[in-house]
């Protein structure tokens, strides 16, 4: 089958299945599977490609077809410009989280806490990009904290991160820290069941956030006020609708934290809450 033949009919059966970028897709099964170099596939259209192969992108073509997330199928993902190792169980990166990356990168930082560092993208380009850190990459699944150190130790960060199993902030032996960041579960425990159908291959302890998507969001809040340093920061993943619950909340007075900003993300939802430490206060919230 040629590769021009081959495009075609892979686009047509994902379009048919609803899937929306259906041409682009086609274009990255073939690049991954196909057998066939970028140029090959732009400049030779008529070339044809192996059969193993061609039965290699239907078998992938079908899964697809069932709505399974293409970094599941393929077994990578991409973050920050990098190659992440990702397979069932495992949260998958994604663009407006690299909008947490950057939110972290603008402080001066030496050590950090990355809690559910899922497949360790954040942490990972958190090492990557400042030399000199050191981390710890937090994680209650043990299918994550495999790829998490695959990824880590791939990209050479292995050696100045902790990779932690953890079922809750106050398990992690930190003493101080002057960064924490979280994409933590967020989705409000009602919704899980009308998003998107890729979406609901994801781990769901990795999505569910509680009745009101908060539950997680308020544990790192209590997490942080005892253990960032005085000027430190927590930088929080937040969902669409969440950002007033930080804007309005009084209990982080008490806390020794101060919101210190909300960033939106690449559709205009507020996404990147930012919390600082003001002052060593240690008192039960919530």
């Amino acid at each position: 089958m040629t590769i021009k033949d081959l495009k075609k009919e892979i686009t047509e059966k994902l379009k048919s299945s609803g899937i929306e970028n259906a041409e682009y897709e086609a274009k990255i099964l073939l690049l991954e599977l196909s057998g066939l170099s970028e140029i090959e596939i732009m400049a030779h259209p008529e070339k044809n490609v192996e059969a193993s192969n061609c039965i290699k992108i239907f078998e992938s073509v079908g899964r697809r077809m069932k709505r399974e997330p293409l970094q599941y199928i393929l077994g990578k993902g991409w973050f920050w410009g990098k190659e992440f190792s990702v397979g069932e169980g495992v949260l998958i990166p994604r663009p407006e989280t690299e909008l947490l990356v950057e939110a972290a990168l603008e402080n001066d930082f030496d050590s950090f806490l990355d809690w559910g560092t899922g497949s360790g993208c954040i942490a990972a380009t958190l090492l990557c990009e400042r030399p000199k850190a050191r981390g710890v990459a937090a994680e209650i699944s043990p299918l994550s904290m495999i790829k998490a150190f695959e990824n880590l130790t791939r990209l050479g960060v292995m050696d100045r991160c902790i990779l932690w199993h953890s079922r809750s902030p106050d398990d992690i032996p930190l003493n101080r820290a002057d960064l924490i960041v979280s994409n933590p579960p967020y989705i409000e425990t009602g919704k899980i069941s009308g998003l998107m159908p890729e979406v609901q291959h994801e781990p769901l302890i990795a999505l569910d956030g509680g009745d009101d998507g908060l539950n997680f969001c308020r544990m790192l809040i209590r997490y942080a006020s005892a253990k960032l340093r005085p000027g430190g920061r927590l930088l929080l993943e937040i969902g669409e609708g969440q950002a007033d619950f930080f804007r309005n909340c009084s209990a982080f007075g008490t806390a020794g934290l101060k919101l210190d900003g909300i960033r939106k993300d690449y559709q205009g939802i507020e996404r990147i809450a930012t919390l600082r430490k003001a002052v060593a206060i240690n008192q039960k919230i919530f």
